[in-house]
């Protein structure tokens, strides 16, 4: 008798399940999701220091959305806002859109960040300076100033004549080494040496320094967190601060005032 080997063949069917593309339901995840209206949309493209910048793309089911901000922090919605702005956050904001599909879409926007606005609460005269220490000489300046001394990256608005030189030193890397913007700018601190003390992107600190030569020669330097305005009239440029404290030495000799002044470039 012969035996017989029943051979049983079993088909097994495997099911590739792939997405279409420009499916036009958000809902049916074997549809790639289209990103035709993913786009950056700032609330502005220009926005002071202090202030508050929102960012947004239409929200798409299956979507997923990831934002890179020019100080390095990373947002994963579709919305986003960065508040009390400095300069660290001027830049490009990238957007980076991802469907259900593994397909990519990017975009961005440019985001530029200027001084904070204000108006000084005095009005001094046009090139005048005045004291509040006994024994200093109101005086006029003759020679005003602005630009780069020969010292790399070293920008600064200069006035001299009369009994007074005096001088603003803005940041030594002024936005790219341009000419300074009109608005608020606040004095900063000294290191040891006594030279200012600029963070990367300060470009509203400045450093107010006048030499008196009545009653005598002495060097005063302005006192941190003062403000400092500065404008333009018919292209030039103008300074102005109010009753500025400042401190000063001669010969080993302590001094302090208030200063007060609006110098603009002849």
């Amino acid at each position: 008798m012969r035996k017989l080997s029943a051979v049983i063949l079993l088909t097994t069917t495997i099911l590739f399940v792939s997405c279409k593309k420009g499916g036009d339901s958000p809902g049916d995840n074997n549809q790639c999701v289209s990103m035709s209206t993913i786009k950056a949309t700032p609330s502005s493209a220009t926005i002071e220091k202090g202030q508050t910048i929102s960012f947004q793309s239409p929200t798409v089911n299956l979507v997923t959305y990831k934002w890179q901000t020019p100080a390095g922090t990373v947002i994963r919605t579709a919305e986003g806002n960065v508040s009390n702005i400095d300069f660290t956050n001027e830049g490009w904001y990238y957007l980076e859109a991802r469907n259900n599909c593994n397909e990519t879409k990017q975009d961005s926007f440019y985001l530029d960040v200027t001084m904070p606005q204000g108006t000084a609460s005095c009005s001094p005269g046009d090139n005048a300076i005045d004291f509040t220490a006994p024994n200093h000489q109101a005086s006029h300046f003759t020679t005003v100033r602005q630009g780069e001394t020969g010292v790399v990256n070293d920008y600064r608005l200069e006035a001299s004549g009369g009994t007074n030189d005096f001088t603003i030193l803005f940041h030594p890397s002024y936005k790219n080494n341009k000419q300074p913007e009109n608005g608020v700018y606040t004095t900063g601190p000294y290191n040891q040496f006594g030279n200012g003390i600029y963070g990367p992107t300060d470009y509203d600190r400045v450093y107010v320094i006048d030499i008196t030569y009545i009653p005598t020669t002495i060097y005063y330097k302005s006192i941190p967190n003062q403000k400092v305005y500065i404008t333009r009239v018919n292209g030039k440029m103008k300074a102005t601060i109010c009753n500025m404290s400042f401190t000063g030495s001669s010969s080993g000799t302590p001094y302090a005032t208030e200063i007060t002044s609006a110098v603009i470039e002849n």
